[in-house]
C-alpha cells in the first residue's frame, strides 16, 4: 500500500489526469486499485494497448 500511495501521489503531482500508461501488467492492477481506493477516474492502459486504440479512433474519424 504504501508503494501504491506513492504512485498515486506522483501521478497527482504530474498532473495526470486522463490517461495513464504502463508496461507492467501488476502495475497497472494496482493502479486499478488506486484508482478506486482514491477515487480518481484516470483511465489505465497498458503501453501495448495504444497502436490498438489509435487505430480505433482513425477509423471512427473516417467514417465521419
Amino acid at each position: 500500500m504504501t508503494i501504491l500511495e506513492a504512485k498515486i501521489r506522483a501521478m497527482e503531482k504530474a498532473g495526470a489526469e486522463h490517461v495513464v500508461l504502463t508496461s507492467n501488467p501488476g502495475c497497472m492492477m494496482q493502479l486499478a486499485l488506486g484508482n478506486r481506493m482514491w477515487g480518481q477516474a484516470w483511465e489505465l492502459s497498458h503501453i501495448s494497448q495504444i497502436p490498438e486504440k489509435s487505430l480505433r479512433r482513425g477509423e471512427t474519424a473516417k467514417a465521419q
